[in-house]
């Protein structure tokens, strides 16, 4: 009986470890979730610069509408 308890912890252990390991793997690894969130900031950014942009031209348009030019 107390065989098959050490075998189910060492299974269990070993499982663990792999599950660990390969989540690990997806957080540091290449395309893992720190470079994800890095390239969702410098797009969210991008997209930020972008809309300031379009409104500063859209405030200019009516800015010369409004003054007749």
């Amino acid at each position: 009986m107390h065989g098959i308890t050490l075998i189910a912890l060492i299974v269990t252990v070993v499982v663990l470890l792999i599950l660990a390991t390969v989540s690990i793997s997806m957080i540091i690894g290449r395309q893992g979730l720190f470079d994800s969130a890095q390239d969702a900031k410098n797009k969210t950014n991008e997209a930020t610069q972008n809309d300031l942009q379009a409104i500063n031209d859209s405030s200019d348009e009516v800015d010369r509408w409004i003054n007749g030019e």
